[in-house]
C-alpha cells in the first residue's frame, strides 16, 4: 500500500485552488469557486513523520470532490 506525506498534499490540494485557514492547531483546506466558499473542504495533520496511506487518501479525496490527490503520486 503506497503511502503520501501530509506536506505533498499540501502542495497538491493548494495546486488544485484549495486555501488553506489555520484555526488553532487544525489546518483546513477551503475551496473557493468564483470568490465564493464551496461546501469542500478537509482537514489535515501536520508533522514532519504524518503519512498518508491510500485508504486515508481515497478518504479524503471523496471528502473534497476531487477523484485523485497528490498529483505525481
Amino acid at each position: 500500500m503506497a503511502s503520501y506525506k501530509a506536506k505533498k498534499i499540501q502542495k497538491a490540494l493548494a495546486k488544485k485552488g484549495f486555501e488553506e485557514r489555520r484555526e488553532g492547531h487544525h489546518i483546513i483546506y477551503v475551496y473557493y469557486l468564483d470568490g465564493k466558499k464551496t461546501g469542500n473542504r478537509t482537514f489535515i495533520s501536520h508533522g514532519s513523520k504524518m503519512e498518508y496511506n491510500s485508504n486515508l487518501l481515497s478518504k479524503l479525496s471523496k471528502q473534497v470532490n476531487y477523484p485523485s490527490l497528490p498529483e505525481g503520486a
